[in-house]
């Protein structure tokens, strides 16, 4: 930021100046922001004892106002000098203006050095011009072409003020400037009040022209901060939505990786189990079914934990080839192929359902089976789809004497989790008499298709 004439040479008297005992000095330029060019007063206790009017002065006039202030002036005085020479014809005779001596020159003069405070204080220097203005007209001093000085203070308040303070202010010096003019002249000599006037009110508007043409570049400068954080919130919205999105694919993936896979591995294990069971102990072809059977339960396990890792999501979506409820029976004689006695049950009418239902009904069932698989040890399973009007339930029961409620796994998860996302309530327990049940009930509450 440059540093105006006027800040150099206050700058200069402040560091000159005599510090009273108690305070601290601020340089300026050191003023926290918003407070101006000036110095502030600080106590030995931190608090600050600048005035509003310190402030405003500490802002007050740069070089460019003083070459302002000098300009008009300059140009003020010699149109001043120079207009006593004009002589006002009226029907009552020649008007002679007072010729201009040290007085006359001082009030022009200190017209003009207001200006230089005029975006500090547009008010006390709109005042000032003012009075010195009518002053003059009441000592008979010859009017100025252009009330130069005048002119620019109302520019001032026009451009710095709100409406409804700017404009009762032009109202109020066009009354006074022209009251006065027309006192000293008449007014029908010259329209020389009709020219102030029309002047000033064409420096207002110039004035308010100016404000609210920043005004308009301030609103769009933060129009446009606040479009550009929006684009950037967007920016980070969509990124957020594109990682939850390849998350809910990974364990969508996972999902179905687990209910298609642990399905069969688990069928295999039971298969070598129960074949491992019929043969000699001891013999090559039991120790290979036993290495089957516990490499398959490993697989099992390890494909359990990569489950819970990419299953932290709510929700999956069903894409690709869809199991039907109708290829239940595929899926029991699988079962039943590996020496598992299973036992289907459909009561009502099977219906084809929703898609998403569809498929969360038939991995709700096949997880149900292969957690009856796994830990029932080969026992009987009981499984019955019941299709009633309003809902399905399914319920998958088995004779083991272990219970996996007693350490709940992924499978008890996974099947808890489908079934709250179909809306629906599931219980899982061991039974008072020996074994285990899954029973699970979603609502049809989505449009079906007939069968």
């Amino acid at each position: 930021m440059s540093v105006g004439l006027g800040d150099r040479i206050r700058s200069a008297w402040w560091r000159s100046r005599p510090v009273p005992q108690g305070e601290t000095e601020r340089p300026p330029g050191d003023e926290p922001p918003g407070t101006g060019h000036g110095p502030v007063m600080v106590t030995s206790d931190g608090g600050s004892r600048a005035s509003t009017r310190r402030r405003r002065l500490g802002r007050a006039w740069s070089s460019k106002d003083l070459l302002l202030a000098v300009s008009v002036a300059v140009l003020s005085i010699v149109t001043f000098v120079d207009r006593v020479s004009v002589v006002l014809e009226t029907d009552e005779g020649d008007l002679h203006s007072r010729t201009p001596d040290l007085l006359g020159v001082a009030l022009v003069f200190l017209g003009c050095a207001a200006l230089l405070s005029r975006r500090a204080t547009p008010g006390i220097v709109l005042a000032v011009v003012v009075a010195t203005e009518v002053v003059r007209n009441a000592f008979d001093y010859p009017l100025l072409p252009l009330p130069y000085a005048l002119l620019i203070a109302v520019y001032t308040a026009g451009q710095r003020w709100p409406l409804h303070k700017a404009l009762p202010a032009l109202v109020a010096v066009c009354l006074i400037v022209g009251a006065s003019v027309i006192a000293l002249i008449g007014p029908a000599v010259d329209d020389e009040w009709l020219t102030r006037v029309l002047g000033m009110v064409a420096a207002w508007a110039l004035g308010r022209g100016d404000q609210l043409r920043r005004t308009r570049a301030r609103l769009l400068e933060e129009r446009a901060g606040i479009l550009e954080d929006r684009a950037h919130r967007l920016l980070q919205e969509q990124a957020a939505i594109g990682a939850l999105s390849a998350a809910q694919e990974r364990a969508r993936i996972a999902r179905e990786l687990h209910d298609t896979l642990a399905s069969h591995l688990a069928i295999m294990v039971t298969r070598a189990a129960s074949t491992r069971r019929r043969l000699p102990e001891g013999s090559e072809g039991e120790a290979a079914l036993a290495s089957i059977e516990d490499v398959g339960r490993q697989a099992l396990k390890d494909m359990r934990q990569l489950v819970g890792v990419l299953h932290p999501v709510e929700g999956d979506a069903a894409v690709g080839a869809t199991p039907f409820l109708d290829r239940v029976e595929d899926l029991v004689r699988t079962v039943a192929s590996a020496g598992i006695a299973i036992d289907l049950e459909v009561v009502g009418p099977r219906r084809r359902l929703q898609g998403v239902l569809e498929l969360q009904a038939y991995r709700i069932l096949q997880e149900a089976i292969t957690n009856a698989l796994l830990h029932a040890a080969g026992s009987p399973v009981q499984v019955r789809l019941s299709f009633a009007s309003d809902h399905l339930r399914i319920r998958v029961r088995d004779h083991g004497p272990t219970s996996p409620a007693a350490a709940p796994g992924p499978g008890l998860q996974g099947i808890n989790d489908r079934v709250a996302q179909c809306g629906g309530s599931m219980t899982a327990g061991p039974l008072p008499r020996g074994g285990f049940v899954v029973d699970a009930v979603l609502p049809l509450s989505v449009a079906e298709v007939p069968g």
